[in-house]
């Protein structure tokens, strides 16, 4: 959807921008749930640790960017800090 020209970015993050942050905090909870457990290969939990780290990250520094702007998006209409990979 973003990937269409017609697409207004900053239109669709301001819809879609609230259900985004709700996912990454479940996102957040179901990963913090999985750490918990203590039968976890070690590549599995390092790899889940550094997850959870990100996501975190991500949520600190969007609400830090709230905080101070307006616009906690990217010029390009994605949420600042987000991997483009991601969208």
């Amino acid at each position: 959807m973003l990937d269409q020209i017609d697409t207004d970015r900053k239109k669709f993050w301001e819809v879609n921008g609230p259900a985004f942050k709700e996912t990454v905090r479940l996102a957040i909870r179901e990963t913090s749930e999985a750490l918990l457990l203590q039968r976890m290969p070690a590549t599995l939990r390092t790899e889940l640790e550094g997850q959870l780290e990100w996501l975190k990250s991500y949520l600190e520094q969007d609400t830090c960017r709230a905080s101070h702007t307006a616009q906690p998006f990217a010029g390009d209409g994605r949420p600042r800090g987000v991997p483009s990979a991601l969208n």
